[in-house]
């Protein structure tokens, strides 16, 4: 897996870690039930599951079960610790040349940009909501499996995008400005108790995908419109 590793490193890509806020070594009691519990809190809202579990692909360690998948735009890898710490890698599906590709042409009507223009890539301003939503659902999950007492702490990064724009694929939602990240990295982090997440992770997802636009030099994201397309995911109307 560290091959796989290094491949998603080698472009833009996301790294997620949940963990309780407390180490404890055997919160699960065995690989068998590590593999129930990721099997039974995955997040299948659109399609493609958080996180992907490819049977083929899923193995044991000392203390952990991993498992992924390298299809096309879609390359992850993920553990899951009995200490219920989970980690998860997994590329940026813009950077895959044809969506790349795709995105461009949607972005530029088709004609392109002069090389002083050109961005380094594209991050959808949905699918990267949607994808931290399933993130802090995913982690709503474990927590309900009574693995992450007392808190929870989320730490999401996104890796490798100076330079990269926002865009919709709405044609209905085009930008009339640009924004671009001038940095490389982002990082968004929330700790919260059990029943604080349980009650408000959704919210807190939005928080921290609006924090990440504003990195992408995105003054006041309209929240009333993320609140609007994340209840379509959560209720299955995409």
């Amino acid at each position: 897996m560290n091959e796989r590793i290094d491949k998603i490193k080698s472009g833009a890509y996301w790294r997620v870690n949940i963990r309780p806020t407390t180490f404890k070594k055997d919160r699960v009691n065995s690989l068998s039930e590590a593999r129930r519990i990721v099997e039974a809190c995955s997040v299948k809202l659109r399609g493609w599951t958080y996180p992907q579990i490819t049977p083929e692909e899923t193995k044991s360690g000392v203390d952990w079960v991993q498992s992924g998948c390298d299809l096309e735009e879609f390359i992850e890898y993920w553990r899951f610790y009995q200490s219920a710490q989970f980690i998860h890698y997994f590329s940026v599906v813009e950077d895959y040349p044809e969506v790349k590709e795709r995105a461009m042409d949607l972005v530029t009507g088709g004609m392109g940009f002069g090389t002083s223009r050109q961005p380094s890539g594209y991050i959808s301003v949905f699918s990267t909501l949607f994808r931290i939503t399933e993130i802090y659902e995913f982690a709503m999950r474990l927590a309900q499996k009574d693995i992450m007492a007392p808190g929870v702490c989320i730490s999401i990064k996104l890796h490798g995008i100076t330079n990269y724009q926002l865009f919709s694929w709405d044609p209905e939602r085009i930008f009339l400005r640009t924004f671009v990240a001038a940095i490389g990295e982002i990082p968004l982090e929330s700790t919260m108790g059990i029943e604080e997440l349980l009650a408000k992770g959704h919210d807190e997802a939005i928080n921290q995908t609006i924090y990440l636009f504003e990195r992408f030099n995105w003054v006041d994201p309209p929240r009333t419109i993320m609140v609007e397309e994340q209840k379509k995911l959560l209720e299955r109307r995409l």
